[in-house]
């Protein structure tokens, strides 16, 4: 099956509705520590097995520990949404495929 293409729209959609459901990978997780994001560390709950580092699940509040309904990066100015980690989301954003914007 041949990859598609799509025309990012920026209704920000695609950041909504997963808190929760989304994970981190190691390297994910080591990146933001080399970069001392320990803003975006906050709001990911880390995952060990056997003392070691497997991933990280997305996204919570940092005081509560409650699980995020939307991305805490998304930002929205007037009609479009951006990400404000853009730089160094995780994996899972970055092979995000938006099947709502395939283009035709």
């Amino acid at each position: 099956m041949a990859i598609r293409e799509f025309e990012c729209k920026q209704c920000g959609k695609c950041c909504m509705g997963y808190g929760g459901m989304l994970t981190a990978t190691h390297d994910d997780v080591k990146r933001w520590r080399e970069e001392r994001r320990t803003d975006i560390i906050k709001t990911a709950k880390m995952m060990w097995k056997n003392g070691n580092l497997t991933h990280a699940e997305l996204w919570f509040d940092p005081e509560t520990g409650k699980e995020l309904f939307n991305c805490p990066w998304l930002r929205r100015d007037r009609d479009k949404a951006s990400c404000s980690i853009w730089d160094t989301r995780p994996q899972v954003c970055r092979h995000y495929f938006c099947r709502k914007h395939v283009k035709k």
